[in-house]
């Protein structure tokens, strides 16, 4: 187990494929119990950078 801190930049490729996308994407494997938190104004971000 692991504890992680991302920001959007970081998030976001969990949705949009790019360079470190596997590794995002491997954070939130559930055998792992790492635990991800993220800052409170990241959903804003994220909606700004998808659109």
């Amino acid at each position: 187990m692991a504890i992680y801190f991302i920001d959007s930049s970081t998030l976001v490729k969990r949705y949009i494929s790019e360079i470190g996308s596997a590794w995002v994407l491997g954070l939130f494997d559930p055998t792992l119990n790492n635990e991800v938190y993220i800052g409170a104004i990241t959903g804003v971000e994220i909606i700004r950078l998808l659109s």
